[in-house]
């Protein structure tokens, strides 16, 4: 009997480790929606030290500008909500044409991103144009919605032109116009469902936030690192800035949880084995 529960067991958390072992190697192998090889990013935090808004968004602007001259970057952008950093924002929403049944609010993830965002990334724009610099404080506010959320709220009617807005009161003034559609993209993390999202240009927003700088590069991202802390460190020594990696990496990190389950039940289904084997 007691061989018998010992194989009995020893089976069982094999076929549990094999099952956490194949889920990883699913998330691993699944599609964030972006392209994840040849990209580095870092955080920086310019508004650390009461500096005043204005300061930090020319601190951004010169950052992007040093960043598209570094050799080996082929392109560059800044957002203020990290991809799979299990991290989220999301915000009330009033839709044109779209009334919500009780209980079933437009609550979209978030993201307030600079121009070239989805260039970067490498996320399709599937019908619209991207951000653009004069998209600032002083222009009419745009915000650019992924598929997901177009499917949802737009159903069969072109989104690009159509207007949203903040909150979900009766009368939210609807002052952003849907501008592009882009590509599905996982957010919080490779586990997590794609979510509804909006892209908003950071440089319409009223208030400034750190935010997380990525840069595209043509060969190792590793071998930029030492360029990029230079650069970063001649714009503003005083910045301070963290968390310099490559996506790849960041994806690793996204899935430690899922890699912690299967070595542990890897390592509990091995021993349980050698048991059941000295039993026998």
């Amino acid at each position: 009997g007691l061989v018998v529960a010992q194989v009995a067991l020893s089976l069982l958390l094999l076929i549990g480790a094999g099952l956490f072992v194949q889920s990883l190697k699913n998330l691993k192998e699944l599609n964030p929606g972006f392209q994840t090889k040849n990209l580095v990013s870092f955080t920086v935090e310019p508004t650390l030290g009461g500096r005043p808004k204005e300061w930090s968004l020319d601190y951004y602007r010169r950052l992007t500008e040093r960043m598209q001259s570094i050799p080996g970057a082929t392109s560059s952008t800044l957002a203020v909500v990290a991809v799979l950093d299990d991290n989220e924002w999301d915000n009330g929403l009033t839709v044109e044409g779209y009334s919500p049944k009780a209980g079933d609010g437009v609550d979209p993830h978030m993201q307030f991103a600079s121009p070239a965002f989805f260039q970067t990334l490498q996320i399709p724009i599937l019908a619209g144009r991207d951000f653009r610099v004069e998209d600032d404080a002083a222009a009419p506010k745009v915000g650019i919605v992924n598929q997901k959320f177009a499917r949802r709220y737009f159903a069969n009617v072109n989104p690009v032109g159509r207007h949203v807005g903040f909150g979900q009161n009766p009368g939210t003034k609807l002052d952003i116009e849907i501008v592009g559609v882009v590509g599905d993209t996982k957010y919080e993390s490779m586990r997590d469902e794609v979510p509804y999202e909006l892209y908003v240009p950071y440089t319409q927003q009223k208030w400034v936030n750190g935010m997380t700088a990525y840069v595209r590069v043509a060969g190792d991202p590793a071998s930029l690192f030492p360029t990029l802390r230079k650069a970063v460190t001649e714009l503003d020594p005083d910045v301070p800035f963290y968390q310099m990696r490559t996506l790849d990496q960041q994806v690793e990190k996204a899935l430690i949880t899922e890699r912690l389950l299967a070595t542990l039940s890897g390592g509990f289904g091995l021993l349980a084995t050698l048991l059941a084997a000295l039993g026998l």
